[in-house]
């Protein structure tokens, strides 16, 4: 009896503490907040689309294009690449809080990438009904 019992003191004990929310990690100071790195990924994750969409060149004009681009990056978000690698490297041990932020990534690209394809069906029906309207 008195083992049932406290088998079953144990059972809620866990049951208890497994369903506890846990606290989401603070960055410490000299690591990019979760708002501000989330932003830098978006960039670099649109800079990696041109990357590749541009074709396949050389592996020192690769190299050059990329420095450029991220710099374009570090410089809109007002970072240094040490800051990005450093911080990207401390989200990268804590992958929940990089799944929220590629998540809400993702949702971003896709709201993007719905109006662009919003305005290229615009500007095709327009260009369509130009050329049927009579002269």
């Amino acid at each position: 009896m008195i083992l049932i019992r406290t088998i079953t003191l144990l059972l809620l004990i866990g049951c208890t503490l497994s369903c506890t929310r846990r606290e989401r990690p603070k960055p410490p100071e000299h690591i990019l907040s979760e708002e501000k790195m989330t932003a830098v990924l978006y960039d670099v994750q649109v800079v990696e689309a041109i990357y590749q969409r541009g074709g396949k060149p050389s592996a020192e004009a690769g190299l050059e294009m990329g420095r450029q681009l991220y710099g374009e990056v570090f410089e809109k978000h007002d970072i240094t690449r040490e800051q990005f690698k450093e911080s990207f490297s401390w989200y990268s041990q804590k992958p929940r809080l990089m799944d929220d932020m590629y998540e809400k990534i993702i949702e971003r690209l896709n709201t993007e990438q719905a109006k662009l394809n919003e305005k290229q069906e615009s500007e095709k029906e327009r260009s369509i009904n130009g050329l049927n309207e009579p002269e």
